[in-house]
């Protein structure tokens, strides 16, 4: 009598889920996004504080008003690659639950 274990399902092997390439671009681009908007919201703030303690300097406004600049242009950055990968998903038919 032989025992074997089937390692292809999820309930047993928690990396069967990444099975083809579709998947993990899934868990790639997902995880990018999340870690890419906790940023966002981290470099606003740093430029929210660099604004309110300028205390009218001139230079500390511009350094501010750069790093809004940044920080927004980062996120369209972000959600323009997201776009591309819905394209992408779209012009093979790759099936990506985003």
């Amino acid at each position: 009598m032989v025992y074997a274990l089937d390692i292809s399902k999820e309930s047993v092997n928690p990396l069967a889920k990444f099975s083809n390439f579709a998947s993990i671009i899934n868990v790639v681009v997902s995880l990018f996004i999340i870690l890419a908007s906790i940023a966002f919201v981290f470099v606003m703030l740093s430029g929210a504080y660099t604004y309110m303690t300028s205390g009218g300097d001139a230079e500390k406004v511009k350094q501010a008003q750069k790093t809004f600049k940044f920080a927004i242009i980062g996120l369209i950055v972000v959600l323009i690659s997201f776009l591309i990968v819905k394209l992408i998903e779209v012009i093979f038919a790759i099936n990506l639950p985003l």
